[in-house]
C-alpha cells in the first residue's frame, strides 16, 4: 500500500526537510571536517557539491518518492515493475534503509555527548573550569559505558516520541517548534563572534582557498559530507517527498533547503572558529572539537556559561530534527511493506537502532581495542562506511535509476520547472552525477 499521510503545506515540508538537512552534520561534523581537512579548500568543495551535485541528487530521490509514494524498497519495487527494470533495484532500497540505521545508530551516540554537556552547564557545574577539568570530563564521559549507553537510550526515546505520532502531529509540529529556536541561537552566536578578535582569522580559515591541500581524500570527504548534510543518498528525502501533496513544485523547495543547509554550516563554522581562534586553540581537533575544544574556549570567555548553554541547545535541536528524519523512512517501511502499525514500527526499528548504537557507545571504552578494517574502533568504522561509502553508492544508484529507467514524460510530471532547467538537471543526473561518484568511489576504494 502507498503512504497516505501528507504534509499540511509546502512550508511545512521545507521546515521538516531543512530540519533533516540541518543537523549534527552541519553543526558538528562539517566544522570538524573543515578543521581536519585544512579550511577553505574543503569549504569551497563542499559548497560546490551541495549545489552542483547535491541538488540534482535530492531532486532525483524526491522524484522517486513522488512517483512511488512509498518507502524506498516498496517505491523501487513498484517503479521497477512499472518501467520494466530489473527487480534487483529493490536492493538499492535495502541499502538505503541499512544506511539510515547505521547513521542513526552512531548519530544518537554523538547526540548523547551533547546531553552530558548540556546537563553539565544547566546544573551550574560548568563555572570557568580549567583545561584539565574539561579534558578529564571528556575522558570520563568516553570511559563510561553506562553514561554513553544511557544518553544514547534517552536520545533515541526522544526521537521515537516524535515519530510515533502521525507526521503532521509529530515531525511537522516538532520541526516548526525547533527550527526557529535553532536559527535564533545560531544568529546570537554569530553576532557574538563578530565582536571577537578571532573573527578575521576565522573568515580567512573558512574561505581562503589553498590549492596545495586539495587532495582526493578532501574531495571524497567534501562530497560525502555534502550528501550527509543534505540527507540524500539514503531515502530520507524519498520518503519526505512521498508525503507531499500532488503537483507540488519541488524545484524551488529543494533550492531553499540546500541554501539553508549551506548557510547553517557556514554560520556554525564562523561561530565556532571565531571562538576557537580568539582562545588560541587548535581548530584541527577532530570529532572532539565540539566537546573538548569549544568548552575550553567557553571557559575563557565572558558569558561563557550562557554561550555554552546556547551552543549545546543548538546541537540538541539540530540532532533531534535530523534523527527523526533518519527514523521515519524505517518506520514507513514497517508500516507500508510489513503492514505494521506506526507505534509498532517505531518500537521495533528504534530497538534495532538502539542495539546497533550500543557498539558505537562501547567503542570508546569496553570495545576500544576492537579495530575493524584498519579503523581504530567500531564508531569510526560505521561512520566512515555509512557516510563515505554507502551514501555515495546510494546516490549513484538513485541517479542511474532516475536518469536511465524512468521515462522523461513521467519525470516532467513531478519535476515541474521550465524546459531548459529540466534538461540541465536531467543530463546532470544521467552523466555528471554518476561519473563524479564513480570516480571518487574508485579513488576511495583504490
Amino acid at each position: 500500500m502507498s503512504l497516505k499521510e501528507r504534509w499540511s503545506s509546502s512550508f511545512a515540508f521545507v521546515t521538516v526537510a531543512t530540519g533533516a538537512a540541518v543537523g549534527l552534520g552541519s553543526i558538528w561534523k562539517i566544522p570538524y571536517e573543515i578543521g581536519r581537512q585544512g579550511g577553505g579548500a574543503f569549504v569551497l568543495l563542499y559548497l560546490f557539491f551541495v549545489f552542483v551535485l547535491g541538488i540534482p541528487l535530492m531532486l532525483s530521490e524526491m522524484s522517486i518518492g513522488l512517483l512511488g509514494r512509498n518507502d524506498p524498497i516498496s517505491a523501487l519495487k513498484k517503479l521497477s515493475n512499472k518501467y520494466h527494470a530489473l527487480p534487483g533495484w529493490v536492493w538499492l532500497g535495502r541499502l538505503s534503509l541499512l544506511t539510515l540505521m547505521c547513521i542513526l545508530s552512531f548519530y544518537s551516540v554523538v547526540a548523547g555527548w551533547d546531553f552530558d554537556y548540556l546537563i553539565w552547564v544547566i546544573t551550574g557545574k560548568f563555572v570557568q573550569p580549567s583545561v584539565t577539568v574539561i579534558q578529564n570530563h571528556w575522558s570520563d564521559l568516553l570511559a563510561s559505558p553506562i553514561k554513553l549507553v544511557g544518553y544514547h537510550t534517552v536520545f533515541l526515546l526522544l526521537t521515537m516520541a516524535v515519530v510515533i505520532w502521525p507526521i503532521q502531529k509529530g515531525i511537522e509540529k516538532a520541526s516548526k517548534f525547533m527550527m526557529p529556536i535553532l536559527f535564533v541561537v545560531l544568529v546570537i552566536l554569530d553576532i557574538y563572534g563578530l565582536f571577537l578578535p578571532g573573527r578575521t582569522e576565522a573568515m580567512s580559515y573558512l574561505f581562503q582557498f589553498r590549492p596545495e591541500i586539495l587532495t582526493f581524500d578532501v574531495m571524497i570527504s567534501a562530497l560525502g559530507n555534502a550528501l550527509f548534510t543534505l540527507a540524500v543518498g539514503a531515502g530520507c528525502m524519498l520518503v519526505y517527498a512521498a508525503y507531499l501533496p500532488k503537483d507540488t513544485k519541488v524545484v524551488s523547495l529543494v533550492f531553499t533547503i540546500a541554501f539553508f543547509d549551506a548557510l547553517v554550516a557556514l554560520m556554525s563554522g564562523f561561530a565556532i572558529f571565531s571562538i576557537v581562534f580568539s582562545s588560541g586553540l587548535d581548530p584541527n581537533a577532530g570529532p572532539g572539537l565540539m566537546f573538548l575544544t569549544m568548552p575550553v574556549a567557553f571557559s575563557k570567555m565572558a558569558y561563557g556559561v550562557w554561550l555554552g548553554l546556547g551552543f549545546f541547545i543548538l546541537l540538541l535541536f539540530a540532532a533531534w530534527t535530523s534523527s527523526i528524519s533518519l527514523l521515519e523512512p524505517l518506520v514507513a517501511f514497517g508500516m507500508s511493506h510489513l503492514k505494521w502499525s506506526r507505534k509498532y514500527a517505531v518500537g521495533v526499528m528504534g530497538l534495532l537502532v538502539w542495539i546497533l548504537g550500543i557498539l558505537s557507545a562501547l567503542s570508546f571504552n569496553l570495545l576500544s581495542n576492537w579495530s575493524i578494517f584498519g579503523m581504530p574502533n567500531f564508531f569510526e568504522w560505521i561512520s566512515y562506511l555509512a557516510t563515505n561509502i554507502f551514501l555515495l553508492i546510494g546516490g549513484l544508484g538513485y541517479a542511474i535509476f532516475v536518469g536511465w529507467k524512468i521515462p522523461l514524460k513521467d519525470l516532467k510530471k513531478v519535476i515541474i520547472t521550465n524546459q531548459s532547467l529540466f534538461y540541465v538537471w536531467y543530463k546532470t543526473v544521467q552523466y555528471i552525477l554518476p561519473a563524479w561518484i564513480l570516480f571518487l568511489l574508485f579513488k576511495e576504494v583504490a
